[in-house]
């Protein structure tokens, strides 16, 4: 019976395992860092010993989204005026769940927002 090995590393010379699975196929990795890259390595494991590891490297997504990209601000009236942005090219972690707006008028020093 093969069973594979799977270990990770955050500085590709030192390696801890990971999982020992049954068989090949998709494995969610959990509990990682944010925004760290990790290194992976797999081997086949047989009763003769180790196969020749495949090695592959992936970055785990920031804990927090990239801002989003102001694309436009136009005055539609003396006060009023339309803000249009695109979301973050790097969501984070987890869903947006909304986006606050900040404003400061000038000459004053406290944000306002909506």
């Amino acid at each position: 019976m093969t069973t594979y090995r799977i270990e990770q590393s955050t500085d590709n010379t030192t390696f801890v395992l990971a999982s020992l699975v049954g068989a090949p196929g998709t494995w969610p990795v959990w509990s990682l860092s944010a925004n760290t890259l990790y290194y992976w390595r797999v081997y086949a494991v047989t009763a003769q010993g180790n196969g020749v590891a495949a090695y592959v490297k992936g970055q785990t997504l920031p804990a927090v989204p990239n801002p989003p990209t102001l694309t436009a601000l136009v005055p539609q009236s003396e006060s009023s005026l339309v803000l249009s942005f695109t979301p973050p090219t790097n969501i984070g972690a987890a869903p947006i769940l909304s986006y606050m707006i900040e404003w400061v008028l000038e000459g004053q020093n406290e944000k306002e927002n909506m």
